[in-house]
């Protein structure tokens, strides 16, 4: 059972430090997006509620807890 429990907060160190690292460059390109959106389209409400939502990630925490994309895929599958 601790060997379970250390490997799970193990995992959890991992994704903190992996979520650190990409949080801030996946921000700018958002924000770069969400500016080079025209006004007025369909997807704008969307756009500004997501921005929204990750500034105020931003804001809080630095960053954002994610499980890293390839965590559930088996070993040697394509990332």
């Amino acid at each position: 059972m601790r060997i379970n429990m250390e490997e799970g907060s193990k995992r959890v160190r991992e994704q903190d430090e992996w979520a650190r690292g990409v949080f801030p460059a996946a921000h700018e390109r958002l924000r770069k997006a969400a500016a080079a959106m025209p006004t007025g389209t369909a997807a704008q409400p969307f756009v500004d509620a997501l921005s929204e939502l990750v500034q105020a990630q931003a804001d809080s925490t630095g960053f954002v807890v994610l499980h890293h994309p390839g965590a559930a895929l088996p070993a040697g599958a394509p990332r």
